[in-house]
């Protein structure tokens, strides 16, 4: 009995851990995209340069989901995702 509840622990220690940690992520992401997008909007050139290239990376897609500017460690690649209808 003891054990099942052990892992009943773990088991919903890892979800909300990875739930935060998600969150977290997700936010930030949200946040570096706004601030790129407006200085696109506003006309300019934003910096796409990335704090640890294994870790995060930058991509500008055009209109049909085609890479147009990305951040120095993936500039060869396809788009690593493709955004829902309008976004």
């Amino acid at each position: 009995m003891v054990g099942v509840a052990l892992l009943l622990g773990a088991v919903t220690l890892v979800r909300v851990v990875r739930a935060a940690l998600t969150g977290s992520v997700r936010a930030v992401a949200d946040i570096r995209a706004g601030e790129i997008a407006a200085v696109l909007f506003a006309g300019g050139a934003p910096s796409l340069a990335v704090g640890e290239p294994d870790e995060q990376l930058i991509q500008i897609l055009d209109r049909r989901g085609r890479v147009d500017a990305a951040s120095e460690d993936v500039t060869s690649r396809p788009a690593v995702t493709r955004p829902a209808p309008g976004e």
